[in-house]
């Protein structure tokens, strides 16, 4: 298991050549700043650091690190964990491709895939495992699922009564919806 994660330091003179004006973690949109980013192992032993200009959005700094963990360092299985900050489409694709796993944060209330897959029709309680007080359960995504989901619970918002054959069709027309 690799950890990722990025910081920022700002600077009061423009000297350093890596320095731009970017999002400032430490309430200083004033200054310039770079961006510094760091893998760890999972015992917390740094096996690389990165140094990036100041306005480098999170998100871009992945594929990078997951290049680089592969190639150089011969890492070949892994398990990528990072905050909301760098999740991508393209950085979880990227991860795919390598054939890692990951782990990325997300805030529950703010993304309604997580608000549906902690609902509790989604979800048992047999499924869970405890590992120091706190409940651990994998969980995918599914678009399709994700839909169906959603579907329901516009419904249920607007106080809908949909018998139960005309769900039915819904769901199947949203089984059979394809990329094409």
């Amino acid at each position: 298991m690799t950890f990722y994660d990025i910081t920022s330091t700002y600077f009061y003179s423009e000297s350093c050549p890596l320095s731009a004006h970017g999002y400032s973690r430490d309430d200083q949109p004033d200054k310039v700043q770079i961006l510094i980013g760091v893998v760890t192992s999972y015992e917390g032993y740094p096996i690389k650091h990165y140094v990036f200009e100041g306005n480098t959005k999170d998100d871009t700094t992945v594929q990078e690190v997951i290049k680089e963990l592969k190639k150089k360092f011969n890492i070949e299985e892994t398990t990528f964990v990072g905050d909301r900050g760098m999740i991508t489409k393209l950085n979880l694709d990227k991860l795919v491709e390598k054939s890692y796993g990951y782990i990325m944060g997300v805030k529950t209330y703010q993304d309604e895939i997580c608000q549906m897959l902690l609902s509790k029709n989604m979800l048992e309680e047999k499924d869970f495992e405890e590992h120091k007080k706190l409940k651990i359960q994998e969980k995918n995504g599914i678009v399709k699922e994700f839909l169906k989901w959603k579907c329901k619970d516009i419904l249920k918002l607007k106080e809908v009564l949909v018998k139960k054959e005309k769900l039915r069709i819904l769901e199947d027309k949203i089984e059979g919806l394809t990329n094409n």
